[in-house]
């Protein structure tokens, strides 16, 4: 069986591009496909979305589902109404370039975050953030139950100690103390990462050749054992095999550009499942081979199922064919008109 999927722009009004603007509709986009409700999305002249409907016609109500946005002249969501009436509300730091005490580096830092009912009444405070002064970076975060979460940072940014709240747990104890601390290298790179309960993480990276300054192993341990996972790279310092904790190896290989060509996943009775990947010339997925396992029927042949993808010469992806060397070959084809929609 094969559907249509039909796709419908309409340029609703001509929006000067100012931030004022923002939540004003721009591009509506209608979207069919078989046997679904119509689906209607409407954009900003930026590409933000700024309401999604559709009618529930499966339940036999014909209620319309609809779900809006809005945004500040930053981009940031600043409301977001569910389909239920429910509404989420967040407010961020707005830099006043009119106020001396105004601190630029902080515009766009979200601050808080409220939930409001249906009816409006009461808005609850679900989240509320602090930030650091040197780097921006949050600090604490405090949720709906007055919990608060700290972060610490060196005098590069880099975050060095995690404060959790003390929490009650299911036996009755109380944990408290809990923070997780991190240590880095003079590059800043990480090394460590200690707990309260002294599970410890170590990062051990490459100090030359062709994986300088890559991770090379990464040694989890505990009160009781220890798993290290390590990784090997190409001359290109694109990653070609990685080893968990039990000593099962995934191979990948890459082409000069550094595309995935190949991937083999660990061994299962001595044998490899194994992914190939072909590209185009504008170095676009053009073929996908998959193992095909135990499956067989009278079309296919060899040892792969291929997914192959067609492109206008534009670029624009135009044809998808799954499974096209077997029996039951699957084909999307994309159609655009003259707006590249």
């Amino acid at each position: 069986m094969g559907g249509e999927y039909l796709f419908k722009y309409t340029n609703i009004r001509y929006i000067p591009p100012f931030d004022e603007y923002i939540n004003d509709a721009y591009l509506q986009t209608e979207f069919y496909e078989p046997e679904r409700p119509l689906k209607v999305l409407t954009f900003n002249f930026r590409g933000n979305l700024l309401d999604e409907r559709f009618r529930l016609c499966a339940d036999g109500s014909y209620r319309v589902w609809a779900q809006s946005y809005r945004y500040n002249k930053n981009g940031q969501m600043t409301e977001f109404y569910y389909a239920n009436g429910m509404a989420d509300i967040y407010e961020y730091y707005e830099h006043d370039p009119n106020n001396p005490a105004s601190v630029i580096e902080k515009n766009g830092n979200l601050l808080r975050v409220f939930k409001l009912n249906t009816i409006r009444l009461n808005p609850r405070k679900i989240a509320e953030y602090t930030y650091e002064n040197n780097f921006q970076k949050v600090e604490t975060v405090t949720d709906e139950a007055n919990t608060t979460i700290k972060f610490k940072y060196d005098g590069n940014g880099n975050l060095v100690k995690i404060i959790y709240p003390d929490a009650t747990l299911p036996d009755g104890t109380v944990q408290n103390n809990c923070e997780t601390n991190l240590k880095y290298d003079p590059s800043g790179q990480l090394v460590e990462e200690l707990s309260r309960k002294e599970e410890k993480k170590t990062y051990d990276y490459f100090s030359n050749g062709s994986g300088a300054g890559l991770v090379k192993k990464i040694k989890t341990h505990d009160s009781t054992a220890s798993l290290i996972k390590s990784f090997e790279y190409d001359a290109l310092g694109n990653i070609k095999r990685a080893i968990d904790g039990f000593g099962n190896d995934t191979l990948f290989e890459h082409n000069l550009i550094g595309q995935l060509v190949k991937t083999e996943l660990p061994s299962v009775n001595g044998s490899r499942a194994v992914y190939k990947f072909e590209y185009n010339e504008d170095r676009k997925i053009a073929k996908e081979f998959l193992p095909k396992g135990n499956y067989s029927d009278p079309v296919l042949s060899g040892s792969f199922i291929i997914n192959e993808y067609f492109y206008d010469v534009a670029s624009w992806l135009v044809e998808v064919r799954k499974y096209s060397n077997t029996a039951s070959q699957q084909i999307t084809k994309i159609q655009r008109d003259f707006l590249e929609m």
